[in-house]
């Protein structure tokens, strides 16, 4: 079967989202789409509202349901965070659930970077977020290719509670998302599955 460019654009444009690229390294997600994507939409959120106060925070994802959070705080608490962390001298990762509700801190004993988050995220098997000076995942390690970030967070919140559809006929999937997508009938986000 032969894809146009505009074909071709959609499908490479599809895969380079974080979730798909997360779920690629770490199949077990794929329980929680829609829990996610709004997490990640969250944590884009608070990337953007304290950047301009120059803390950086690292959250590593849990999937486990704990119980127990720290005083009921959540992401959305960043000012409470950025005193936790100003006071503990940069070497705060914040556990989180997949409701952005903080489950513990762990303290790494030196003040966290980039190649530090990167290092935890591969011994622990675990889904680090870093907000920096810029957003970026780790995933088991594996750093994501975000050259295209700042159009792709851009379109996290709009794809916020979207019906998901796998895809198993290209085509098909292409025809759909033009009627359905492009003309703005509906609006549905369409899933990768390279396994198939």
């Amino acid at each position: 079967m032969n894809l146009s460019n505009e074909d071709l654009q959609t499908v490479k444009r599809l895969s380079k989202e974080p979730y798909f690229w997360i779920r690629k390294i770490m199949p077990e997600v794929k329980d929680y789409e829609d829990d996610l994507f709004d997490l990640i939409d969250k944590l884009k959120g608070v990337w953007e509202d304290c950047s301009a106060e120059r803390i950086y925070f690292s959250f590593a994802l849990t999937l486990e349901e704990k119980h127990d959070t720290t005083q009921g705080l959540t992401i959305s608490n960043y000012q409470e965070l950025q005193k936790r962390q100003l006071s503990a001298n940069g070497q705060l990762i914040f556990e989180i659930d997949l409701k952005g509700q903080i489950v513990s801190e762990i303290n790494l004993g030196q003040e966290l970077d980039p190649r530090i988050v990167t290092v935890f995220s591969q011994q622990r098997n675990l889904i680090v977020f870093w907000l920096g000076p810029d957003f970026s995942i780790r995933c088991k390690g594996v750093a994501w290719d975000n050259r295209d970030t700042i159009e792709v967070l851009r379109d996290i919140k709009s794809r916020r509670g979207y019906r998901f559809r796998p895809i198993e006929d290209l085509k098909e999937v292409i025809q759909s998302h033009f009627q359905e997508y492009v003309l703005d009938e509906k609006r549905i986000v369409y899933c990768v599955d390279r396994q198939r």
